[in-house]
């Protein structure tokens, strides 16, 4: 598995299916990262990094849903009304969807 050679170390480069091999060794009675890393010549750092990535891939994605309350009879001025714990926004009905999705993509990447 080595690759090239950096300042006198071996640098390697591990497949997909080695790593998952190697974190799945996390998951057996008593293993330890420490011992696992120290067997296979990693940083603990690394191997911690690939665990993480490895639970991230396994984690479903969360539905993420919001409370509608919806008229029959919508007034002419009316608005929708979007709620956070910091902050009340409230966008007149007829806005345009293009404009709602740009206005929440400013709102997520400001927190």
């Amino acid at each position: 598995m080595a690759d090239r050679s950096t300042r006198g170390r071996t640098r390697r480069r591990w497949s997909v299916a080695g790593k998952a091999a190697i974190v799945a060794e996390l998951r057996e009675p008593g293993a330890t990262l420490s011992a696992v890393a120290r067997r296979h010549g990693l940083s603990p750092g690394l191997l911690y990094r690939w665990r993480s990535i490895s639970l991230d891939d396994q984690r479903p994605a969360v539905p993420r849903f919001a409370e509608v309350i919806a008229d029959i009879a919508v007034p002419r001025d009316a608005a929708i009304e979007i709620e956070t714990p910091d902050l009340r926004l409230r966008v007149p009905v007829a806005t345009r969807a293009e404009t709602l999705v740009a206005i929440l993509g400013v709102l997520r990447g400001s927190r």
